[in-house]
């Protein structure tokens, strides 16, 4: 099924007290007067002037991001629509290998169909989500017809979601009504931020790959829209897996972190 895509700062008050400070703006200081010699900067004040992810240029008095702290890259890969007998053990297989885990965001009619499918993909450690029971286009269901497309499917993975119960919308759509249902029920919506339209045939097999790791270059936070569905997806994710690797800073987190 197709999908398209959809510090704190602390107050603080600096006091000065002009008691304090003696200001002659008229004249230099006089060098043999050891009362009248400027003050040099103390190193506390300097560091209360220098983050630790800033570098500062000396010549030019310019602060400028320092590239290794600012390339941290957290991915959470995820799988909509399955499960498939054919192509999700070929998905279990290549995250094994890579020692990753996952979040599978099922369909109810599949979940229905391939019940030891389920139990294998939640017995290998990867996190279950409800993502409705037949994938249709929720924003046009009445709240009856939402309320059964997401209560059918939490009663079939019920012993699979956890106490923290994940919702991905089908397509990404959504509104308030949608959000409101899925909330009455006990869930948490989660989309993406990484769309490599591996369900786009114009994609597929292997285009979706490089779309997808050109998405990820420009954001600290990825969560990976992927379909354990698409054969083109499981015969390369571990390929895709080995390109995330070389990004500067990626690292896979845990599903309990999504």
């Amino acid at each position: 099924m197709d999908h398209s895509p959809p510090a704190k700062l602390r107050n603080g008050r600096f006091r000065f007290d002009a008691k304090d400070a003696e200001l002659d703006f008229g004249r230099q200081p006089d060098q043999n007067d050891p009362e009248k010699k400027t003050a040099e900067p103390t190193s506390s004040a300097t560091e209360a002037v220098e983050r630790p992810d800033i570098a500062r240029d000396r010549k030019r008095e310019t602060l400028i991001p320092d590239p290794a702290a600012t390339t941290a890259k957290d991915v959470w890969l995820t799988f909509d629509d399955g499960p498939n007998p054919e192509s999700t053990p070929k998905v279990l297989a290549a995250l094994s290998r890579a020692n990753l885990k996952a979040t599978f965001f099922m369909l109810g009619l599949n979940a229905e169909a391939q019940p030891r499918l389920v139990e294998r993909v939640f017995d290998a450690g990867h996190r279950i989500g409800n993502h409705s029971y037949s994938h249709p286009h929720l924003t046009e269901l009445t709240e009856a017809e939402i309320r059964e497309e997401i209560g059918r499917t939490d009663r079939l993975l019920a012993p699979y979601l956890g106490a923290d119960k994940l919702f991905r919308p089908p397509y990404g759509h959504t509104n308030s009504l949608v959000q409101m249902v899925a909330a009455e029920l006990g869930y948490r919506e989660v989309r993406w931020t990484v769309d490599p339209r591996d369900w786009d045939k114009s994609y597929r097999p292997k285009k979706w790959m490089n779309f997808g790791i050109s998405q990820m270059k420009a954001l600290s936070s990825c969560v990976v829209l992927l379909h354990d569905i698409r054969p083109a997806t499981s015969s390369n994710v571990a390929a895709f897996i080995a390109m995330i690797r070389q990004l500067a800073g990626a690292r896979f987190k845990a599903p309990s972190t999504l």
